[in-house]
């Protein structure tokens, strides 16, 4: 069975961070849950400097970490799980 798995990552080059956000065994939900974690990323970049902290929450990943020189990203991969 295919498990699709969201992840977030954020920084770049040898500081990358990538963690799991959420598991899904349906393709669409795990496509959607990331579009909708993308958008409140990329909502962020309107945040002005001096307003940013680590204290904002993702509605769609509790445990966003963000480094606001690059941003935080999501996307979908896939793990086999074998019972």
């Amino acid at each position: 069975m295919t498990i699709y798995l969201v992840k977030g990552v954020t920084g770049m080059y040898e500081d990358i961070y990538e963690w799991e956000v959420k598991a899904f065994k349906d393709e669409i939900a795990a496509v959607n849950h990331c579009m909708k974690a993308n958008h409140f990323a990329r909502s962020l970049s309107y945040i002005p400097i001096s307003e940013q902290s680590k204290d904002i929450v993702n509605p769609y990943d509790p445990l966003m970490t963000i480094n606001w020189a690059t941003g935080v990203g999501y996307k979908v991969v896939t793990v086999e799980y074998e019972e």
